[in-house]
């Protein structure tokens, strides 16, 4: 992935605004990735370290969450190549 091309995780939160990250992913972290979403989704909180704050956002205050771009390892349940028709 190029430098032009960081990850970003942004968490549209139901009270608030949305938080953006940009993260650093390695080929390894990259291969874990889709084993890292299943395990969230059985989580109550997503954590994420970030200069030197950890922020702690409950699920029940997460609208929805984007991830750009897309990895390319994903669970089999998630549908692929969808086409966003409205927001």
């Amino acid at each position: 992935m190029s430098e032009n091309n960081k990850p970003t995780i942004t968490i549209h939160r139901i009270h608030g605004e949305p938080l953006k990250f940009e993260v650093e992913l390695t080929a390894a972290k990259e291969m874990g990735l889709s084993g890292d979403i299943e395990q969230s989704l059985s989580r109550e909180a997503m954590a994420i370290e970030a200069n030197g704050t950890l922020y702690i956002v409950p699920y029940s205050n997460i609208k929805h969450i984007e991830c750009t771009p897309t990895p390319e390892v994903l669970p089999i349940f998630i549908m692929r190549n969808a086409r966003l028709l409205s927001d």
